[in-house]
């Protein structure tokens, strides 16, 4: 989904945007269904509504037809001319009107629209991963786990790259915690998002059908610095927790955001774990934590008992 800003000056089509709660249009951009659009009037400087794309905009002569629907006013109208967007709606032409907006000015555009008008947008509440099945972890493969954890810390992981780092360090350690790396509808790698060229290393889906977004880097590489790549990636789809990891160290991006509003973040928070300084066995609780919500079993049928042990071919 995309974020667009439509200025317009014409007061004609402020009063069909003030009246109606569906409206069509002429652009010249291609919206799609669930683009996100707020409309801006420079006469008074004011973000006034915001709306939804209705369907894909489709081709007449030679500009698109678009239906927005879902109108939210805003009470407290949001004043953009003092800002850095002035220069993105200074762009504005009789005829080109409609501007795509980045993720970044987009989110802080939101914040500015739910601090003015809390009643328009809701927060999501962040829901983590729950595991591939409703049952838990099962306790008896804890053994296995902290074993495989231990496993990684002796390798030498000098000279791995980032597909050695998948192989040797990641994936074992994500089937030892529960999750059958050989089924693509719990773990699928190189998973397109944004970008027709942008791919996450592993999309992780739990019971629920929630998603988890996994990126994976070599050991010599310093993983702040790829933090914005894997936010980015999260925001596109508003997914709520991200993984960013060299096999050695894991930091977890809880990211939540505002309701409806694709990319909108409202706020990130994030933790880590580096398993050479950590004790196994307390690695191996915050592994279940994130990747199954902490929830255990001791008996019953569950995906993750059967699971090969890999440690050995490691």
């Amino acid at each position: 989904m995309r974020r667009w800003i439509l200025v317009t000056k014409n007061k004609d089509v402020l009063k069909r945007f003030g009246k109606n709660k569906e409206i069509n249009l002429k652009v010249d951009e291609k919206v799609r269904y669930g683009d996100n659009v707020l409309i801006y009037c420079p006469d008074d400087r004011n973000i006034l509504y915001m709306f939804k794309v209705k369907k894909d905009a489709f081709k007449d002569k030679d500009h698109y037809k678009m239906i927005l629907y879902d109108k939210k006013i805003l009470k407290s109208p949001i004043s953009i001319s003092k800002n850095k967007y002035n220069s993105l709606i200074k762009k504005s032409s009789k005829r080109k009107f409609l501007h795509s907006v980045h993720l970044c000015e987009w989110s802080e555009l939101i914040a500015s629209v739910k601090k003015k008008n809390p009643e328009v947008l809701e927060t999501f509440e962040m829901k983590g991963c729950l595991g591939p099945d409703k049952d838990g972890f099962f306790e008896k493969n804890k053994p296995k786990l902290i074993q495989c954890i231990k496993k990684i810390i002796s390798i030498d992981a000098n000279f791995l790259n980032e597909e050695a780092t998948k192989y040797r360090l990641v994936l074992p350690l994500i089937q030892n915690i529960g999750w059958n790396i050989y089924n693509l509808r719990h773990v699928q790698p190189e998973y397109r998002v944004g970008n027709k060229n942008d791919r996450l290393d592993y999309l992780l889906t739990d019971y629920r059908h929630d998603k988890t977004f996994l990126e994976v880097k070599s050991p010599d590489k310093n993983l702040a610095s790829h933090k914005c790549q894997i936010i980015k990636y999260c925001a596109s789809q508003n997914v709520d927790l991200g993984i960013l990891t060299n096999g050695l160290q894991w930091i977890f991006y809880n990211i939540d955001y505002h309701a409806d509003q694709t990319g909108a973040i409202s706020e990130v928070q994030s933790d880590s774990l580096d398993l050479r300084t950590k004790d196994p066995h307390k690695a191996a609780d915050k592994f279940i934590d994130v990747f199954w919500g902490g929830k255990t079993c001791k008996k019953g049928k569950t995906t993750n008992r059967s699971l090969d042990d890999v440690i050995n071919t490691m």
